[in-house]
């Protein structure tokens, strides 16, 4: 009976401990998962994940500005020095408006990368047959354009639409606004920042105001066939 007694005593204990290291693992892998699990916090009342911040560094870009300001001073370019040294070895026209404006009308000879694509391997890409960051970039964009003709048929070239901002809103599209009276947001300047940081500094920027109309400079695309 005794012998029982003891046996009894041993299972009940052995169960017991059995089921409190069941308990301890569960603990464990509890804990376990929820250290592996992304952080969350409270915001009004539902659960958010906690994520890292973006690949955005505001500084970093307004540091940049300062410094391309300097350099950009020193690389603008009249028209006649644009289309002399951008067809020499080891230089090209860059045209980074958008590839259907690009198709119906760019300065002759430029070659094509949308600003919005951007990237290291892209830029490294695109030079690559030429001298890479060595390469000298002439780059140009609707605010270097004008159509003297639409002083006389209201209308403009579209295939070179200014950017530039007007500071009254008008109500009637077709009115003349004299473009001094704008404050510009050209794409040369995002483009020149932008080609600087991702270490092409052998930019020229067009830096005249000139009439599509001009002899002295030739277009491409299919805005004539419109």
């Amino acid at each position: 009976m005794r012998k029982i007694k003891i046996l009894l005593a041993i299972t009940i204990v052995g169960a017991v401990c059995s089921a409190f290291s069941m308990m301890e693992g569960e603990k464990i892998e509890k804990k376990k998962s929820s250290s592996l699990a992304p952080p969350t916090k409270v915001v009004t009342g539902v659960a958010e994940k906690i994520r890292e911040a973006p690949l955005v560094n505001y500084d970093y870009f307004e540091k940049l500005v300062s410094e391309v300001k300097s350099h950009r001073a020193e690389r603008l370019v009249s028209l006649e020095t644009f289309l002399t040294k951008s067809q020499l070895v080891g230089s090209v026209i860059l045209d980074t408006r958008s590839k259907a404006m690009y198709d119906l009308k760019h300065v002759k000879g430029a070659i094509h990368l949308n600003f919005a694509d951007f990237t290291q391997a892209e830029l490294d890409k695109l030079f690559a047959s030429e001298f890479g960051t060595r390469t000298n970039i002439y780059i140009y964009c609707n605010n270097n354009f004008f159509d003297s003709k639409a002083v006389e048929n209201e209308f403009q070239d579209f295939a070179f639409m200014s950017k530039g901002k007007i500071a009254e809103p008008i109500s009637n599209p077709v009115v003349k606004v004299d473009v001094k009276m704008q404050e510009s947001l050209a794409l040369n300047i995002p483009t020149y920042i932008n080609l600087y940081g991702y270490g092409y500094k052998n930019v020229f920027e067009l830096n005249e105001f000139i009439d599509v109309n001009d002899p002295e400079i030739e277009f491409e695309g299919t805005y004539d066939d419109v």
